[in-house]
């Protein structure tokens, strides 16, 4: 049994740890837990609960820091809670960032990236679904290659911010599919990789209006916005 990565969990999902020690379905209440492993099947527990998995001490990956989670007045974290995120600069390369970029790159956003991944990186993710571990040489190319990316359409930065955008556009739609902006606005991700301040603007006065308590941020999308500015007209 181990923790594996902090992650976005959908509306209903609950504390599995709370199942098996209490026979009790403690919801997740913040849209976002731990994710720990045990017997090749992976499960959700909240941060109290965290507390009992041998390595809740350990680094790992955290895939939520593409969106900021506003705090709720009254809110409860109790053992099912999804915990704070503190989103603010840090380092692309922070000590699990070339976990977190294969997690995002080829589990979260394999289908939605319409460009090939890099063989190499292929590869270690095949390795890395075996073993859970990276490899000091695969670790170095990885945070070799993250570093080299910084700012630019393939960041570690970008992967999370399309991931967020993704996963909480989805999660509205799927709660209020009569509403006619964000199935565009989740197109045109998909398209472009990239929403505008505009549209993040929209997307995030829908979200204010729901229970989702993330935000976007404009940041993930900054060499978008730049590179169309640059562009001249035809």
């Amino acid at each position: 049994m181990r923790l594996i990565r902090k992650d976005f969990v959908k509306d209903g999902s609950f504390c599995q740890r709370c199942v098996d020690k209490y026979n009790k379905r403690t919801p997740i209440r913040k849209g976002s837990a731990w994710i720990y492993e045990q017997g090749g099947r992976e499960y959700i527990v909240g941060p109290t609960c965290r507390k009992e998995i041998p390595n809740w001490r350990d680094s790992i990956p955290d895939l939520t820091k593409g969106a900021l989670e506003i705090a709720q007045e009254g809110s409860a974290l109790g053992g099912g809670g999804g915990g704070g995120n503190t989103l603010d600069r840090e380092s692309e390369e922070h000590s699990r960032g070339a976990e977190a970029y294969l997690y995002l790159r080829f589990r979260h956003l394999e289908e939605f990236i319409n460009a090939p991944a890099l063989e190499w990186q292929v590869e270690i993710w095949e390795q890395f679904q075996k073993t859970g571990e990276l490899t000091v040489f695969e670790r170095a190319r990885m945070e070799g290659f993250i570093r080299k990316q910084k700012g630019k359409e393939f960041s570690l930065s970008h992967l999370a911010g399309v991931y967020a955008a993704k996963y909480w556009i989805e999660e509205y739609i799927s709660r209020r599919p009569k509403n006619s902006f964000l199935p565009g606005a989740l197109q045109f991700l998909k398209s472009q990789t990239a929403l505008s301040p505009k549209q993040v603007g929209v997307v995030n006065k829908c979200f204010e209006r729901s229970p989702i308590t993330f935000r976007l941020k404009n940041e993930p999308f900054a060499w978008w916005n730049k590179k169309k500015r640059s562009t001249p007209s035809p």
